[in-house]
């Protein structure tokens, strides 16, 4: 995982990007990647666990 961290509390997955990163650019070019699990990924954790999948992108400034 990119930039992605996570953890259960509860009965809660928690999910925190920091959105100031750059990981270069998509494949198409169009976008800035900001985080990426890389496809599925199973987070278990206080005897549960999920899959999640996530991608975060944000559309370039001027000079990126």
């Amino acid at each position: 995982m990119e930039n992605v961290q996570t953890q259960i509390k509860g009965n809660k997955l928690i999910i925190t990007v920091d959105i100031t990163k750059n990981l270069g650019r998509s494949k198409s070019g169009k976008t800035v990647k900001v985080a990426s699990t890389g496809g599925f990924q199973t987070i278990t954790g206080n005897g549960k666990s999920a899959m999640i999948n996530l991608n975060v992108n944000r559309y370039p400034k001027q000079k990126e």
